[in-house]
């Protein structure tokens, strides 16, 4: 575009020159000829600039957009790792701290029962005989103990002995109801020693028995 109006104002002053005389005929077409030759040039070149250095400019504004966004997403990368670890920190430190108020109150709550293994029942005279091997939870003395025996559904049995065997208790006292189906005994053992459990019924029945230091009941079929 350039080299277009350049050319033609050359060519147009030559022609005036060469009207008023001032200039002769060699010389206009000399200067004509650097006129057009002047308005090529710098036509080309202003389009190779344009070619060249236009996609050029174009590339390094994409290079420069792409650098900000890798930095911000760099930065971006970096404060959520810290804050991951911080918060993975303070996970840690509650975890832990959960644990040791685990272990804590593991260690300041009482012992409790539970049943050693499968209760051993036979038919004796007169009915059934129970026994129950209760384990303590830890090496830890036990405050009194209270057990209850209790016929669950409807039967004509009761029971006939509710009592313990095995180690040495202080304290010990025991009662059955009237109607022969619910009976009770508390003591105060000796020990962290194991706990055993004497129960007879007169007939088949099921019999749910409790205690102040079992987690659950046990449900026993009597038969």
């Amino acid at each position: 575009m350039w080299g277009l109006i350049i050319g033609t104002c050359i060519v147009l002053v030559v022609i005036g020159l060469r009207v008023d005389g001032k200039i002769d005929n060699k010389f206009g077409i000399a200067l004509l000829s650097v006129a057009i030759i002047a308005g090529i040039t710098i036509a080309y070149f202003g389009s190779t600039k344009k070619v060249e250095y236009g996609p050029f400019a174009l590339e390094t504004f994409r290079e420069d957009v792409n650098a900000v966004k890798e930095d911000a997403l760099k930065e971006i990368r970096e404060d959520l790792a810290i804050q991951k670890e911080a918060l993975s920190g303070v996970i840690d430190k509650a975890n832990k701290t959960r644990e040791d108020l685990l272990k804590v109150a593991e260690a300041t709550a009482p012992p409790h029962l539970s049943l050693e293994s499968k209760p051993e029942i036979k038919q004796i005279d007169g009915g059934y005989e129970v026994k129950l091997q209760l384990n303590p939870s830890k090496n830890a003395p036990f405050a009194m103990v209270q057990f209850r025996a209790e016929i669950v559904e409807d039967s004509e049995a009761t029971i006939q002995e509710f009592g313990r065997f095995g180690g040495m208790v202080f304290n010990f006292s025991k009662k059955t109801s009237d109607n022969g189906k619910i009976a009770m005994q508390k003591y105060k053992p000796s020990g962290d020693q194991q706990q055993g459990l004497l129960l007879k019924v007169s007939e088949p029945c099921k019999v749910r028995i409790s205690c102040s230091h079992m987690l659950n009941d046990l449900v026993l079929t009597v038969k």
